[in-house]
Order: C-alpha cells, then structure tokens, then sequence
C-alpha cells in the first residue's frame, strides 16, 4: 500500500496519539490462559505479511501449539458477537528532552480494561484482551523502533512483520532501524508507508508496554 504523494514531515509535537482498538476476551477462550508449558516465544507464529484484511494470520506450523487454530486466532483481532466486546485505546508518546526527535511510552502495567466489558472475571486486573492499531509514517531515513513487553506482539511497516514477539515469555525486546529493513520491505524515502501493532495479553500475570521511536507518524491509516 505505497503512497504515491511527497509530503513534509510536521513540526515536532510534545505527544503523538495513537488510537486503537481493544478487544476483551473471557480466559474460557481456547488461546487464553494458556501456560508456558504449553506456549512459549514462539517466532514465526504469525506469517511474515498480512492478510487481505490488514491483520496478521496464524503461520499453519504453529497451530495446536500457541493457538488452537487459524479461526480461533482469526477472532483475536476481528469482532465476533459473544466471543469479545470492543472499545477503544489511545497511546501516547511522549517527546523526549534530551532528544527531540524521540518518542516513548513506558507503562509497566498495563491494563487499559480494568473493570469493564467482560470485566475483571474476579481479578484485580481484566488481564485478556488484545490490540491493534493503524497509523501512517514518513519514511525520511534513520527511523527506529524499539518495543519491550509481553505476552504476543508484531508489528508490520508496509505489510511486512519487523518485529516478531509472538507467543508466552517474560518481558523481551526487539528493535528494528528502518534503514537495515528498507530495501526488503521496499521502502523509499519520502513516502508514506502503513504500520499496523498488534498486542495480546492471553495470562493472569504481568502485561507492560514500552515503545521508543523516531518515527514520525503522519495520520492514521
């Protein structure tokens, strides 16, 4: 989905917004509540570009290990009546000081649903849910981005997946330059490229976020 048309980067903000979607599962759902016995970092879980329908799909090799099946995984990120409730989520980014073209979030706890649509099932936190997101950046060159968290996560810059967390761990972190990616994932500077983020929480335990980047989101996708 390549843009065709130069536009200039706008003028360094304080914050970025990037609003998604939230959806809320029961942990009675076949790929929720899951042990590490039975899933662990598992990459390749996802395959390397999206679907048709801008989301990622389950790498057939992984079925019956992380996820149950191409349709059980299917409904993580897409509305299925009875299966999840929806709403929405923003991240913000915060411009650093130190360094004006960098922009992070840092949220160690993670759990943006707490006490809402299907509720918290008796917890202190409502710990199953997944999200995604969709925005659009300029690709001017020297761009990167950093993700530390859990459980599953993948991002895809041009319908390529760049960073691939996919599975049950404790936290890890991946980061990607743009400019080692680019050729494969035909990227030219100056043009506008898709990003989509997907995130899933699947255990009662710990859920953190933390994103650094020098990219500068334009609109959303």
């Amino acid at each position: 989905i390549l843009g065709i048309v130069l536009i200039p980067l706008p003028s360094l903000s304080d914050t970025i917004e990037l609003t998604g979607i939230i959806r809320d599962f029961q942990d009675s759902h076949v790929d929720f509540e899951l042990t590490t016995n039975q899933c662990s970092h598992t990459p390749n879980m996802v395959l390397a570009t999206l679907g048709d329908n801008a989301r990622p799909a389950l790498n057939p090799i992984t079925e019956n290990e992380c996820a149950d099946s191409s349709d059980s995984f299917g409904q993580w990120y897409q509305d299925f009546e009875g299966i999840n409730q929806r709403t929405t989520h923003t991240f913000i980014l915060e411009n650093s000081p130190e360094n004006p073209n960098t922009y992070s979030l840092n949220n160690p706890a993670f759990f943006p649903i707490d006490d809402l649509l299907f509720g918290n099932e008796g917890r202190d936190h409502n710990f199953h849910f997944t999200f995604e997101l969709h925005a659009s950046f300029a690709y001017e060159g020297g761009e990167t981005f950093s993700f530390t968290g859990d459980d599953d996560v993948w991002v895809f810059i041009n319908g390529h997946r760049v960073i691939d967390l996919g599975g049950l761990q404790s936290t890890m972190t991946q980061e990607i330059s743009l400019d080692v990616i680019a050729e494969e994932h035909g990227l030219q500077t100056g043009e506008i490229y898709p990003f989509s983020f997907f995130f899933a929480q699947r255990q009662t335990g710990t859920s953190s976020s933390s994103i650094i980047t020098t990219i500068g989101f334009v609109d959303p996708a």
